[in-house]
């Protein structure tokens, strides 16, 4: 798997990122809808998922793998 090193320092939205995908993965339902239907979701990386409902399952799977 390929990796980008963005900087010391520089911001990644929730959704982009494995790190705010854990914490995402956890949010009720509603907290992760209002979350998604409020930020710009634009694709950082050629493996960024921008579309909700395929975030949803991506956080489905990081629920179930850990």
């Amino acid at each position: 798997m390929a990796s980008t090193f963005h900087g010391a320092g520089v911001r990644m939205p929730a959704y982009a990122g494995s790190l705010g995908q854990v914490l995402l993965a956890w949010l009720p339902d509603k907290e992760l809808d209002s979350y998604l239907a409020r930020v710009t979701r634009v694709t950082h990386t050629s493996s960024t998922i921008t579309e909700a409902a395929a975030i949803h399952r991506r956080l489905a799977d990081v629920r179930r793998l850990g």
